[in-house]
C-alpha cells in the first residue's frame, strides 16, 4: 500500500488539490474514495499516513540509509503535524548504532519481523469492508454460529463449544434432575447447605442447631458439631441460618440465631473461632481469599456487618473470641446514644465477596444493596431495591450481583453500576429466606430455591417465564 504520487494504491479520503468528492466507479457504498480505496467511516487518513511513513522511516533506519531516512523525519512525517511525542522519539532514533539498538529503542522487530503485517493489520481496520474482509472475520462468524448453538440449547451444561460438524442438542438426561442420594441426620429443617471448594465435602445445617459434614464420595458423615446447642435462649434459638467453607477448606463458618458465629478448624475437628458480642442474629458470612480474613453479617443494632481475622495475636487463647477487625457500621456505633434514633445503622441479611477479594457486597433488612472496597474499607455504591432481599452472590468474574427479592424475584445486576442486567421468574418467595446462586459449567445457570416443592434453574443469557 503506498500514498498518492508513491505508486501501489493510494489512501482514500486525502487531501491531493481535487475538492470533489466521488463515489467509486464500482459503486461502493460503505465509504469515499478519492483516487484509491473506499474508506471506513470515521477512518483517520492522517493517522494512517502517520503509520506508513513512520515505517518507511524505520526500514530506511534499519538499512542504516540514515539521509534518505532524515528526508522522510523533515518532509513526510513531520509535516502530518500528528503525534510530536512520537516524532521526538523516533527522531532520536537515528543515533543508534546498529540496528539490533534501533530495534530494541523503537520496540519494533523490522522489517523481516511481523511489523509489516501488524502495520496490514491495523490499516484493514480503516478500508471499507465492501473490499477489503476484516482480518479474523470468518472465525468471528463460527464463534457467532456456536455462541447461538450454546443459546439455543436449553440443557447446554458444558464449557466445550459445540461443533459445527453436526447439529448441536444437549439430553435432558446430562442435566441434575434426578435424586442421587437423601441425607436424613437431621432431626429438622435444613436450612442452609455448602460444598467445599473441590467438592468432596458438604456441610448442611438448619433449625436443629447441629452442624453436618458428609464425604460425598461415599456420602458419609465425618463431623457432627453440635456447638450451638449449647444456647441458653432455649430450642427456638439455636438454629443455624448460614455457613461456608474457607477456600483452602479447612475451616468451616457456621452463623447461629442464638446471636453468635462459631468457626470449625476441620483438620481437627475443634472450634477455632468463635464470636458472640452481638444483640441479634447473626445471619451471613463471607470468606475472603486468604482463608483467613472474613466477614459477618448480622441484623445486630451494634455490629451489623464486621471484618475478623483467624490470625492469633500475642497471648492469644487457643480459641480466638470476638477477633473483630473493623466494622462497617455506619454511622459507627455510640454507646452514649443507645435510645436516639441518629444511632440507627442498617441491618444485614446477606453478604458476599468477590473472587479477588477486592468487593464486599450485602443486601439490608430496608431494601438496600451497599457495595465496599475491601482494600480502602469504603463504600463504593448503595442501590435501593423494590422488595425485600434476601440472598446476594457474586459472579465468578465479579461483573454481576445475583440477588433474591421477595415475590420469587431474582435478578442478576451490574456489580459496578447496578443497573438490571436479567431478571428471572418461576420461583416463589414471600415468607421465609430464599437464596440462588450462578452454577453449572461456566456459570451458565442460575439456580434457585423457592418457598414450595419445587427448585428452579435458569440460564443467564434468555429470559425465563
Amino acid at each position: 500500500m503506498a500514498e498518492d504520487g508513491d505508486g501501489g494504491v493510494s489512501l482514500g479520503n486525502g487531501h491531493t488539490g481535487t475538492p470533489l468528492w466521488r463515489r467509486s466507479k464500482n459503486g461502493h457504498a460503505n465509504g469515499r474514495i478519492h483516487g484509491g480505496l473506499p474508506l471506513a467511516e470515521g477512518a483517520d487518513v492522517v493517522m494512517l499516513k502517520f503509520l506508513l511513513r513512520q515505517q518507511k522511516y524505520l526500514e530506511l533506519l534499519e538499512r542504516r540509509d540514515v539521509e534518505a531516512a532524515l528526508g522522510v523525519l523533515r518532509n513526510e512525517l513531520t509535516p502530518l503535524k500528528r503525534d510530536i511525542g512520537r516524532i521526538h522519539t523516533i527522531s532520536a532514533l537515528m543515533m543508534c548504532s546498529s540496528p539490533t539498538e534501533l530495534r530494541t529503542l523503537a520496540s519494533w522487530d523490522g522489517a523481516q519481523g511481523t511489523s509489516r503485517s501488524d502495520l496490514l493489520s491495523t490499516i484493514s481496520r480503516s478500508i471499507s469492508p465492501s473490499v477489503m474482509i476484516p482480518e479474523h472475520r470468518l472465525a468471528e462468524l463460527f464463534t457467532s454460529v456456536q455462541t447461538q448453538r450454546e443459546h439455543d440449547c436449553l440443557y447446554h451444561n458444558t464449557i466445550t463449544p459445540p461443533t459445527l460438524y453436526t447439529d448441536h442438542d444437549c439430553s435432558p438426561d446430562d442435566f441434575p434432575l434426578q435424586t442421587l442420594t437423601e441425607l436424613r441426620a437431621h432431626s429438622d429443617e435444613v436450612w442452609t447447605l455448602d460444598f467445599n471448594s473441590s467438592g468432596s465435602l458438604l456441610a448442611s445445617a438448619g433449625k436443629d442447631g447441629v452442624v453436618m459434614v458428609y464425604d460425598t464420595t461415599r456420602w458419609k458423615l465425618v463431623h457432627e458439631f453440635r456447638e450451638h446447642e449449647r444456647t441458653v435462649a432455649g430450642p427456638d434459638a439455636r438454629g443455624v441460618c448460614y455457613l461456608a467453607f474457607s477456600p483452602d477448606d479447612r475451616y468451616l463458618i457456621t452463623c447461629s440465631q442464638n446471636n453468635e458465629f462459631t468457626v470449625f478448624d476441620l483438620r481437627i475437628g475443634r472450634v477455632a473461632a468463635r464470636a458472640d458480642h452481638f444483640d441479634y442474629c447473626v445471619t451471613a458470612a463471607a470468606w475472603l481469599p486468604d482463608s483467613l480474613t472474613f466477614v459477618v453479617g448480622t441484623q445486630s443494632s451494634e455490629r451489623p456487618l464486621g471484618l475478623y481475622s483467624m490470625r492469633l495475636t500475642s497471648g492469644a487463647m487457643p480459641v480466638l473470641l470476638n477477633n473483630e477487625i473493623h466494622s462497617f457500621r455506619d454511622p459507627p456505633w455510640d454507646r452514649g446514644a443507645r435510645a436516639n434514633s441518629s444511632n440507627n445503622s442498617f441491618r444485614i441479611t446477606d453478604v458476599a465477596v468477590s473472587k479477588d477479594g477486592t468487593r464486599m457486597a450485602a443486601t439490608t433488612l430496608d431494601k438496600r444493596v451497599l457495595v465496599y472496597d475491601l482494600l480502602s474499607k469504603q463504600r463504593l455504591s448503595e442501590w435501593v431495591m423494590e422488595e425485600k432481599l434476601t440472598s446476594i452472590n457474586f459472579s465468578a468474574e465479579g461483573d454481576l450481583l445475583l440477588v433474591n427479592m421477595n415475590e420469587g424475584r431474582v435478578w442478576a445486576l451490574d456489580s459496578v453500576t447496578g443497573e438490571e442486567v436479567m431478571r428471572y421468574e418461576g420461583a416463589g418467595q414471600r415468607e421465609f429466606v430464599i437464596r440462588s446462586c450462578f452454577g453449572g459449567a461456566g456459570e451458565n445457570f442460575v439456580a434457585s430455591g423457592s418457598e414450595g416443592t419445587k427448585s428452579y434453574s435458569a440460564t443467564p443469557f434468555v429470559d425465563c417465564g
